[in-house]
């Protein structure tokens, strides 16, 4: 979802501050300390810090514990029982501190999504440990020396938070009255999961919600410091508190979605798999949150083109988005007939029961035709590339608008080129703007990955680019 919303650029000097907002942006000392551990248990989604000084300090300090029981049994966890992306954060919320002591909070109520993740057994275990780890490599004073970044994270995140309009998740969904007396708000701040954000609820034993939306997606700005922007942070904190309405809903009526959503994911289960949701469940749980969050930015930013917005899901493989939004916008306009999104929930299973994916691929081949063909003068795989001051050159098949969508590859951040500026800037596009000329220092003998992200990138008429073309290559001298 980083990507859903370039378009902000635009107008994101429209947004409006919501004065009844009471949420805040913290960074917690548990799930800090989770990531830390499967950081070094070598958990990819943990290993893409967008702050390389932070990350640096957290490699220095830990250097030595890469080896301890509780990042061993981390590695077991990940390969045995599949315990990554969301599941260590969630696991860390359902901690507490008594003392300097971590304990499974007794509060918490039983959650079936929860514990389909985590078995009791390797829940206690691990716990044990992670209690050694957090004294054994005195945890605490590392996390008291990164309180000036944690602090500039937090004021630069709340920047944004104030900016989201909390009460139309309720006049969206429209929960119960129990429900919306007994919600709370709040969003962790978790700076080693980089690009790798999560949606998380707490159900208590006293009624009582809380939810969560945990995001990394930090760069640093010119100084070093936590930045955050609105274009990639707003909608993906939408997205991440839409899961914990979206994720129950379809859970109570999964018998009723079941059929429709199982043959869908049948036709795109490997695409769905490449993006960690290998499960029909987990497809549809995407799909609603997706679908919301088009429903909230077009509800907030009327300017931002709704075409665009579908397009980008439906390029991964949302194939349900359209159909989705256009029922859920038919819905806003027909309370009477549908007061909440429970009375609601038989039209979305009525939609993906019927979704013809002949229609679909009929209409993404005739959009196909008007979308740009991108090419890169560096080839994925290639060898012996020159070192020095060179350039990235990416070429379209159309005049594109201006702008530049280049990523991390495959390898991640470690093996970002380096960029380097001519006359202010670091790109420039050729006069008929169909190159884009990136300015690059490598270094030799020297491996590099990143992506071009097409899918970001429009033509003159509004039309994208093709794919997202991931490259890794190796300089010579």
């Amino acid at each position: 979802m980083k990507k859903i919303l370039t378009m902000l650029f635009a107008v994101a000097c429209f947004v409006s501050s919501f004065a009844q907002n009471r949420v805040s942006a913290k960074i917690d000392e548990r799930t800090e300390l989770l990531s830390v551990i499967f950081r070094l248990a070598g958990n990819t989604e943990y290993n893409r810090c967008m702050m390389p000084s932070f990350a640096r300090a957290t490699d220095i300090y830990f250097a030595d514990y890469k080896e301890h029981k509780a990042v061993l049994f981390a590695q077991k966890l990940a390969l045995e029982e599949g315990i990554g992306f969301d599941a260590p954060m969630s696991f860390a919320l359902h901690l507490k501190w008594d003392q300097d002591t971590l304990t499974l909070n007794p509060d918490i109520a039983e959650n079936e999504e929860y514990r389909d993740r985590w078995k009791q057994k390797s829940e206690e275990q691990f716990l044990r440990l992670i209690n050694q780890f957090y004294r054994e490599t005195r945890f605490h004073d590392f996390f008291l020396a990164q309180q000036e970044t944690y602090l500039q994270a937090e004021n630069a995140m709340q920047e944004i938070l104030n900016k989201i309009d909390f009460k139309w998740f309720e006049t969206f969904f429209v929960p119960t009255d129990i429900e919306k007396n007994n919600n709370s708000y709040n969003l962790v701040i978790s700076i080693l999961n980089g690009p790798c954000n999560y949606g998380a609820q707490l159900p208590f034993n006293d009624g009582t919600r809380t939810m969560f939306s945990i995001m990394g997606c930090c760069d640093a700005d010119e100084n070093g410091l936590p930045s955050y922007t609105i274009e990639s942070v707003l909608p993906t904190i939408i997205h991440e508190f839409c899961h914990s309405y979206c994720n129950p809903l379809n859970m109570k009526y999964w018998d009723m979605m079941r059929p429709g959503a199982e043959r869908v994911f049948k036709k795109v289960r490997e695409e769905m798999s490449r993006q960690a949701y290998g499960h029909p469940l987990i497809m549809l749980n995407e799909t609603f949150v997706r679908s919301s969050v088009i429903c909230y930015m077009m509800a907030h930013y009327p300017e931002i083109s709704l075409k665009s917005l579908i397009q980008d899901e439906e390029t991964n493989y949302f194939v349900l988005t359209q159909d989705y939004v256009e029922a859920l916008q038919t819905m806003e306009k027909s309370r009477e007939q549908y007061p909440d999104m429970h009375s609601f929930m038989p039209k979305l299973a009525e939609i993906i029961k019927y979704f013809s994916f002949r229609e679909f691929h009929k209409k993404q081949r005739n959009e196909l035709k008007n979308c740009a063909k991108i090419t890169c003068n560096i080839h994925d795989g290639q060898k012996n590339v020159p070192a020095g001051e060179t350039e990235i050159i990416i070429s379209f098949s159309k005049p594109m608008r201006p702008g530049i969508a280049l990523g991390y590859g495959k390898m991640g951040a470690k093996f970002y080129p380096e960029l380097i500026k001519k006359e202010d800037s670091n790109y420039q596009w050729s006069e008929n703007r169909q190159e884009l000329h990136i300015f690059v220092k490598l270094k030799p003998h020297t491996q590099y990955s990143f992506s071009i992200l097409g899918i970001l990138y429009y033509t003159e008429d509004g039309y994208k680019g093709i794919g997202i073309h991931y490259i890794d290559f190796t300089t010579g001298n």
